[in-house]
């Protein structure tokens, strides 16, 4: 799996960890990492954190730990809408940090 962090390629490891949610507004959930897949006609896509000790354990243990706060399940279409909407979120950026540069 490649790690989007740093582009290099870590064995990841997946715990499912319980997570109290607060309010999206005054309490956004932080990631760092995001696993997605299909599975039976659905988009899964897991969104948590990968401590930054996982990092420097992964020389001695092999593989980094991928703590998941939650799993977003939808269809093909909303996650094709996801994309969309990242590549013009994106893009935007890339016009701001062009024209401050």
């Amino acid at each position: 799996m490649s790690d989007a962090l740093t582009g290099d390629s870590l064995p990841i490891k997946k715990r499912i960890v319980p997570f109290d949610q607060g309010d999206p507004d005054t309490e956004p959930l932080f990631i760092n990492y995001a696993h997605c897949l299909f599975a039976g006609g659905s988009a899964y896509l897991d969104v948590g954190v990968i401590p930054v000790e996982s990092y420097q354990l992964h020389d001695t243990q092999g593989e980094v730990d991928f703590a998941v706060l939650t799993r977003l399940v939808m269809s093909e279409s909303t996650l094709v809408m996801i994309r969309d909407q990242i590549t013009d979120l994106l893009a935007q950026r890339d016009k701001i940090n062009v024209v401050q540069g």
